[in-house]
């Protein structure tokens, strides 16, 4: 209808492999260009239309966007480049009347674990991702779209993410072990 008002970059992949154990750096190249690159340009193209309109862009990032997570290098750096490059955004287009949200969701019932792929570009064909205690992606989207429409700078969707970007940056060596922990058991 020639105008955007709201632009949500949410495309996502993961791969799942301690980083020694990548066989081929453009598996990472491949989480890049999908997960932040695939913003990135999207952002690029929608902006001169979300400046008329003095829209809304969000960028769905990760817990993992501001801590690592082991075996999740690439997604994890991937993460981290759009939190960079969104927050960098959101001050350049302060006076154009564009707002940029960030959202840290947790764990989502998708199928972004299931569809991983290993080290060697292989799918990992996980056959069971406990997921109980993941939100569906109607409350994910529900939290982030109530997020955007007022305008706020990012939502962290967990207890547990929020208590724990303090705990990584008043205790690191507490927050290592707590991550290291969460990967291994799951919880």
């Amino acid at each position: 209808y020639g105008g955007i008002d709201c632009l949500i970059n949410n495309a996502g992949i993961t791969m799942i492999a301690p980083f020694d154990e990548i066989d081929d750096l453009l598996l990472v190249d491949n989480v890049m260009r999908v997960n932040f690159l695939g913003a990135a340009y999207c952002t690029y193209f929608a902006l001169p239309y979300l400046k008329r309109s003095k829209g809304r862009i969000v960028a769905v990032s990760s817990i993992s966007g501001f801590t690592g997570l082991p075996y999740r290098s690439a997604y994890s750096a991937s993460k981290h480049a759009m939190v960079g490059f969104f927050d960098t955004l959101r001050l350049e287009l302060l006076d154009d009347g564009v707002s940029v949200t960030t959202a840290y969701p947790g764990f989502v019932k998708t199928e972004i674990r299931e569809r991983a792929f290993d080290g060697s570009g292989n799918p990992l064909k996980l056959e069971y991702v406990n997921e109980s205690h993941s939100m569906t992606p109607e409350e994910c989207s529900d939290i982030i779209l109530k997020t955007a429409a007022r305008r706020k700078k990012e939502v962290v969707m967990t207890f547990r993410a929020k208590i724990g970007r303090y705990i990584k940056v008043l205790f690191p060596r507490l927050a290592d072990k707590i991550v290291l922990r969460a990967i291994k058991t799951g919880k």
